[in-house]
């Protein structure tokens, strides 16, 4: 059962004793207490233990407090003794992220919170000391499921494995916390271009296209169809992702897609991509080629031509006449 107060100030000062019991009085700032059923039997007498958090601004806790409460039916107040203390990094507790109440069980008190801005589960431990009839810190234990996350999601990312990573990636708590998601879009990008290569030159187009979609995924969900010029989305990728992208590499992460497709046969889904690409990245004589090749082998032969001719054209312009394939030149006949 959990029971919460606010007040002014928060002091601890032991102001009588009755039979060798310390009056424990609570006055104040911020702090919550928890009863734990099941531990009384340790102190005779006692009624029921109380876990007492005294909280700093920030919602973390200052001091931890266990009591063994007494009733004191005459002068209808309790009587309390203090049977465990710890403070300071300690007593690291999260009001604001505890997911189970303090528990009791064989002989120790467990009490597990998160880390503030981090995906850190820490469980404070007090152990119960038959000498000292006190319960008493032993080492916190923690947990850390985001960083574990990371941590497989980067080893199946090097593997080539891009959904497994991504799926990992997704899971995370807190990947503000542990990770840019720029950088690791990036870091997916790459990888899936390089395996969609190796794909590509084993001839495995499809699985080419799977590379490149399973990135895409992550990185912006096919955002980036919806500018309509290099300038408009050269801004969006400044202001979005800074210096950790480039144009250049985005040129051939689309470019190459657009040859995947192609080359898969996915012939409408190549001309709507390819066709954007033309638009957005007038400079890259790839897409229109690939744009003028889907439109010939759909029956489209005026796109077609039109589309040849400006990749001939922009290919002279880049001074690379000699590269031009030779169905080019028949096909604008």
């Amino acid at each position: 059962m959990k029971i919460t107060f606010t007040f002014l100030l928060f002091i601890l000062c032991g102001i009588t004793t009755a039979q060798n019991y310390t009056k424990v009085n609570l006055g104040a700032d911020q702090y919550a207490f928890y009863q734990l059923p099941g531990a009384k039997e340790k102190i005779k007498g006692i009624q029921h233990i109380e876990v007492f958090f005294a909280f700093k601004n920030d919602g973390s806790s200052d001091s931890l407090y266990i009591v063994g409460v007494y009733p004191d039916m005459k002068k209808n107040t309790e009587q309390q003794v203090l049977v465990g203390f710890i403070s300071g990094e300690e007593a690291m507790f999260n009001s604001a992220k505890m997911y189970d109440d303090p528990f009791y069980r064989n002989d120790t008190i467990y009490i597990s919170s998160q880390v503030p801005f981090k995906a850190t589960f820490i469980t404070l431990r007090l152990v119960w000391n038959d000498k000292t009839k006190m319960f008493e810190p032993v080492e916190s234990t923690y947990e850390d499921s985001s960083w574990e996350k990371l941590s497989e999601g980067d080893s199946l990312l090097a593997k080539g494995n891009i959904d497994g990573a991504i799926y990992l990636y997704e899971q995370m708590e807190y990947p503000m916390s542990y990770m840019n998601e720029y950088s690791k879009g990036r870091e997916i990008m790459k990888k899936a271009h390089e395996m969609a290569m190796i794909s590509f030159r084993e001839n495995k187009y499809e699985e080419s296209v799977t590379y490149i979609l399973s990135a895409f995924r992550f990185w912006t969900n096919e955002l980036y169809i919806g500018f309509t010029t290099k300038e408009e989305f050269n801004a969006y990728l400044i202001d979005e992702y800074g210096e950790k992208w480039t144009l250049e590499e985005v040129k051939l992460w689309l470019g190459d897609y657009g040859l995947f497709l192609y080359k898969a046969g996915s012939t409408d889904k190549s001309i709507e991509i390819n066709k954007y690409l033309t638009m957005i990245l007038p400079d890259v004589a790839g897409p229109y080629l690939q744009l003028a090749d889907s439109y010939f082998d759909s029956g489209n032969k005026i796109n077609a031509k039109e589309t040849y001719k400006k990749y001939s054209d922009l290919m002279k312009k880049l001074k690379r006449e000699k590269e031009i394939p030779k169905r080019v030149k028949e096909r604008m006949k």
